[in-house]
């Protein structure tokens, strides 16, 4: 089995709380680490001052249920938040992002570093787009769960869209927060685990699966009730029956499910197995 299968298997039955931030940190790719010393430098540097509200505002919402996220740990969440607007500038700052490094200065201990493993999670998969002007990766997102609700379970399909049901409000929030908002605490963390190591596969995979589980449920709703269900209790529900071994049930396997090839949806696949196939062809002629 190699390290990545290893660490997958490990990541499935929940990381030691007292070796999380060591093992996050071991996630970041040795590119980004190299911006610990730029960090002391943006923090010196003058950020918009809109933006820097903006952070203080949501700095101080963020994880309010947590004893351990103290005061202290508002100001360093501030200075990574503030000093990644300076970064970035076309990304500046957007609300979600608080939680994403909110959730690593809780396990990693030195600022500097929760600022590079912030940096690379941006980077790594592509998830500034989340944040940019119009969100294309977010849409993006939204929109393959829709393809893939509507051909898994057309029934549930169906009844979202007679309840009038708009999926990019119920669902942004687990995108955006990596389902750090309105969800159970430790399994959040558990779902964080596998997303350091697998991205966006895991968001999905975890948001398809609860749907699906908790179908029956969602089938009984009525229009009113049904979105607050969503976006606020579903996962919890979840949480409820199963609690955050659910992440076991859902990866029985040591390697990630890639949503790219046996979880895309099938007109998808369709397109690339054409492309294969045409590729073969020219292959052939040569």
């Amino acid at each position: 089995m190699c390290i990545r299968d290893r660490w997958w298997k490990k990541a499935v039955e929940g990381f030691p709380n007292d070796m999380r931030g060591e093992i996050w940190t071991r996630c970041i790719t040795p590119k980004s680490l190299l911006l610990k010393e730029q960090y002391l430098t943006l923090l010196n540097e003058k950020a918009d001052p809109r933006v820097c509200n903006d952070i203080e505002q949501d700095s101080k919402r963020t994880f309010s249920f947590i004893p351990k996220f103290l005061e202290s740990q508002k100001i360093r969440l501030y200075n990574v938040l503030k000093a990644y607007s300076i970064y970035d500038p076309e990304i500046g700052y957007c609300q979600g992002m608080s939680y994403v490094a909110a959730i690593l200065l809780l396990y990693i201990p030195d600022e500097a570093v929760v600022f590079c493993a912030f940096a690379d999670i941006m980077d790594k998969f592509d998830w500034r787009k989340l944040y940019m002007k119009g969100m294309p990766k977010l849409v993006e997102l939204v929109n393959f769960l829709s393809q893939a609700i509507k051909e898994r379970a057309p029934d549930l399909y169906a009844h979202l869209e007679n309840c009038d049901i708009n999926l990019f409000g119920a669902f942004s929030h687990l995108f955006l927060t990596v389902f750090m908002y309105s969800t159970p605490f430790d399994f959040a963390v558990r779902v964080f685990d596998l997303f350091l190591l697998s991205g966006e596969n895991v968001i999905l995979e975890c948001t398809l699966a609860t749907l699906f589980t908790m179908k029956s449920t969602i089938m009984a709703c009525k229009q009113l009730d049904l979105h607050e269900y969503l976006r606020k209790n579903m996962i919890k529900d979840c949480y409820i029956i199963y609690g955050p071994n659910y992440i076991c049930l859902l990866y029985t396997s040591p390697s990630p499910r890639d949503l790219s090839t046996s979880r895309m949806p099938s007109s998808a696949c369709k397109k690339k197995k054409k492309k294969k196939t045409k590729q073969r062809h020219k292959k052939k002629k040569k």
